[in-house]
């Protein structure tokens, strides 16, 4: 008797809290993918939002600050999740590993969350196979999960402004074989993992304000045949290294503040 009234306690103090939510469910129309980004969030308890949707299915989600208990239970079949405002303690919550139970999600932005203590999850990404855009920018990361390049439906990855400078990214990008846009502007990098250069796919790189080293980026963005564009605005480099023309036909490269390049934009044809 005891037990079925703290079960039923319980659940009345989860209905009475509160999340801070935006979400969309497929009964709503005229709401594109943009609307995660753009819409506003509003307080909502679980009930709330499970009489708002109704019969309908959540697609979208956008939370700030705290995770949805359950959320794999709530949303089994969301598609986009955006996580604002997290920090260390909300990621290492049990609540946060139920994001890995999502099966059908294809885009996940988290940027701007302060995660620079625990980091992401080691293993958070193995199950996570329909992922096509990941956005962990402005994480405070030192290094990226190694689950997170086995990816192989991964299209964009955006890890921008993070410090990856006292720690070693994985060498593994080789691994992301449908990746074309990889973003890793002010990392403080001063070297990319050689496997960089074996993305099979990748069509734009954003290296801009890191402290490159030119022969070892030559080295790197002269073996991927695939890339049209690469930015490499304040990277402090001298000079455009000797033999980028002869790799690489009818790719742009934007470089500004590079010691002798200023404001230069290049065509590059043969």
């Amino acid at each position: 008797m005891s037990s079925t009234r703290s079960s039923k306690r319980a659940a009345l103090r989860r209905d009475l809290e509160l999340f801070e939510v935006w979400f969309k469910h497929t009964g709503m129309h005229n709401a594109g993918d943009e609307l995660l980004i753009n819409n506003s969030t509003r307080l909502y308890s679980i009930g709330q939002i499970q009489s708002a949707v109704g019969c309908q299915t959540l697609t979208h989600i956008f939370l700030s600050r705290e995770m949805l208990p359950k959320i794999d239970e709530l949303a089994p079949q969301l598609s986009h999740l955006r996580l604002f405002f997290f920090t260390s303690r909300q990621v290492s919550s049990p609540y946060f590993s139920r994001i890995s139970r999502l099966k059908n999600l294809q885009v996940l932005h988290m940027s701007c969350n302060s995660l620079q203590h625990s980091g992401l999850p080691p293993d958070m990404f193995y199950t996570m196979k329909s992922l096509r855009e990941v956005d962990v920018s402005a994480c405070n990361l030192s290094t990226l999960p190694e689950s997170l390049f086995h990816l192989e439906s991964l299209v964009r990855l955006n890890a921008s402004f993070n410090n990856f400078l006292m720690a070693e990214l994985p060498d593994l990008f080789s691994s992301l074989v449908s990746l074309k846009e990889l973003l890793l502007q002010n990392c403080s990098l001063k070297t990319l993992p050689p496997s960089a250069g074996k993305i099979p796919n990748l069509e734009m790189l954003i290296l801009s304000e890191n402290w490159l080293m030119t022969k070892q980026l030559l080295e790197v963005v002269c073996s991927i045949s695939s890339l049209k564009k690469i930015i490499l605005q304040n990277c402090r480099l001298k000079k455009l290294p000797v033999g980028f023309v002869a790799y690489h036909a009818y790719m742009c490269v934007f470089m500004n503040m590079c010691e002798i390049f200023t404001a230069l934009w290049i065509i590059l044809h043969l």
